[in-house]
């Protein structure tokens, strides 16, 4: 029995506990019979509302089912095409596969060709080291050759000055020497013998008035030379002073609108053009010193390429809006940008379009879209390109659309 009891209490502290959560769960029951009925007042007012809209728009739904016919009969006009669309790809299967086959001929040949341009690179190379060879023999010839002209030309001007001979006197009075070393012992006591006579001059009267009249003369031009060089320097000296001075207002001009227009193109930042001397303009380099928003930069190099082709673009603005020329080509100084610099670039060119005329070769975009006219070129045959043309306004309405 009180093994029994011990059971029959256990089954009533579960029956207690089902019983409480029981009332528990009716609690939330009646909690959410009151929401119920709320909700069901609420529907009830929305399908008197709903009653009224349908009532109101009782017109509406007869031209709604004419829309719906009419979108049936388009829907089966699509399946129709999409049917003929599969029996059309089936009908094609075959010719891909022929196709794919030509691919394979095409990809092997390729594969073939390419070997036999590597094979005539290696030999171009060959030839062209042979040539740097050549060239370099050549080079080397010449040299001796002009060596061997300019120690000629030095004798025959020996021969002149020493003994008053040409070069065909010598050749008629030339004798064949049978031993050299014995010629150059004799020629050696001649020249003593030569020397050991003494300077004699019989005509250094007519010599004197010759020299000092040619050295009135030479001292005449002499003085005119000197004057010229200081007239020269003069204006040298001046000109490097209007230079100097033009240089830095123009340098002070493109500063400013370096400033400003990198202002634009970075969104903010501060940058700036310094010179290296500011007592030697002319000579001197120029540092650029360009902080773009949110960073702290002491070297140009620290920036990324984008960054680095944006910071010189703005230079060739700030340059162009200083000196405009009436007409620019630009080959792809975009390309390192991203999409939203690269819209900013294509306004502000824009903007100067009323001064310069720009061809931009461009892949970009944004670019394109500001561009007033548009040319291309597409090979829609193999072996025949053909150039297509757009106008920027017909570029803005595909756009629109």
């Amino acid at each position: 029995w009180e093994a029994k009891l011990t059971v029959s209490q256990s089954q009533q502290e579960k029956l207690k506990e089902k019983r409480e959560a029981m009332g528990s769960e009716l609690s939330e029951m009646r909690v959410r019979s009151t929401e119920l009925s709320k909700d069901i007042e609420s529907c009830k007012l929305a399908i008197e509302q709903l009653k009224n809209v349908l009532e109101n728009n009782s017109d509406e739904n007869g031209k709604l089912e004419l829309m719906v016919s009419q979108c049936r009969q388009d829907i089966d006009a699509k399946k129709q095409k999409i049917a003929d669309s599969k029996k059309a790809l089936e009908d094609s299967a075959g010719e891909i596969e022929k196709l794919n086959e030509n691919i394979s001929l095409c990809q092997k040949q390729h594969l073939e060709f390419d070997a036999a341009a590597n094979a005539l690179r290696n030999k171009f190379k060959n030839k062209m080291d042979e040539k740097e060879n050549l060239s370099t023999q050549i080079t080397r010839t010449e040299e001796r050759t002009q060596s061997v002209k300019d120690n000629f030309d030095k004798l025959v001007a020996q021969l002149w000055d020493d003994y008053e001979l040409t070069r065909t006197d010598a050749a008629e009075m030339a004798v064949e020497l049978d031993d050299l070393d014995e010629a150059n012992k004799h020629l050696t006591d001649l020249r003593n013998k030569i020397k050991n006579l003494g300077n004699v001059n019989l005509g250094a009267i007519e010599e004197y008035a010759e020299v000092s009249e040619r050295y009135g003369f030479m001292t005449a031009q002499l003085n005119d030379v000197n004057s010229s060089k200081q007239e020269l320097e003069s204006m040298i000296e001046q000109l490097t002073e209007n230079m100097k001075s033009m240089f830095i207002q123009t340098f002070d001009v493109i500063n400013a609108n370096f400033k400003k227009i990198f202002s634009e193109m970075f969104g903010g930042g501060t940058a700036e053009l310094i010179l290296t001397d500011p007592e030697d303009v002319l000579e001197c380099g120029i540092d650029i010193n360009a902080q773009p928003p949110g960073k702290v930069i002491t070297n140009l190099l620290s920036l990324s390429g984008g960054e680095q082709s944006l910071v010189a673009i703005s230079i060739y603005f700030a340059i162009l809006k200083h000196s405009p020329s009436p007409f620019c080509l630009l080959d792809e100084i975009e390309a390192a940008l991203d999409d939203s610099n690269v819209t900013r670039y294509a306004q502000y060119l824009h903007r100067l379009t009323d001064k310069t005329q720009f061809i931009a070769i461009t892949h970009r975009r944004g670019t394109m879209e500001e561009a007033d006219m548009l040319y291309g070129v597409t090979m829609q045959d193999k072996g025949i390109s053909r150039l297509l043309s757009m106008s920027g306004s017909d570029v803005q309405q595909m756009k629109l659309e």
